[in-house]
């Protein structure tokens, strides 16, 4: 009858002692980051510098608009940042980190050509620093840069799909070339 009532008292101890893998190592979350701001900054070859900003807090959206000169080359970075936090969180420092699960995506409707200069350890385009080379032409129209959240997909052959992923933030710049 002792034997039986230490069996008695010690099940409940077995029930609650064991816990599974997953409930003690839970999968680490790849939280979504905030990101409020892009910055486009560019230098030309005579190392003129401007800055353009897409911003969105509070649903209030701020944009300036890309001018270029005409037949002109520019080199090109593209920079994201949280300004909803103090200080103001560098979000491309992340992206950089992590750039094997990062891809920036360009689509212009100017007269303006572009080559992605930086890749990821795997050889892929990640997209922060490009060069952009404007025609001998005046121009209107528009720049999309979409950073794309691409962890299962840009290793593989379609790593530089734009079309794939996650949409992490995309902003719409006018653009004209005077």
């Amino acid at each position: 009858m002792k034997q039986m009532l230490v069996s008695l008292f010690a099940l409940p101890f077995l029930f609650f002692s064991c816990t599974s893998d997953d409930d003690a190592n839970p999968e680490p979350e790849n939280e979504e980051e905030v990101i409020t701001t892009v910055v486009v900054e560019l230098v030309d070859v005579d190392n003129a510098f401007s800055e353009f900003r897409y911003q969105i807090i509070d649903n209030e959206v701020t944009v300036e608009e890309i001018t270029l000169q005409q037949g002109k080359t520019y080199t090109a970075s593209v920079q994201f940042f949280n300004e909803t936090e103090t200080p103001t969180e560098d979000i491309t420092e992340e992206i950089e980190a992590e750039a094997e699960e990062h891809l920036i995506c360009y689509e212009f409707t100017a007269a303006i050509d572009y080559e992605i200069t930086d890749e990821d350890d795997n050889g892929k385009e990640i997209g922060i620093n490009s060069i952009w080379v404007t025609d001998n032409s005046n121009s209107t129209g528009e720049l999309v840069i979409t950073l794309k959240h691409q962890p299962d997909i840009k290793a593989s052959n379609d790593g530089t799909n734009c079309n794939l992923g996650e949409t992490d933030v995309e902003a719409t710049f006018p653009v004209t070339i005077e």
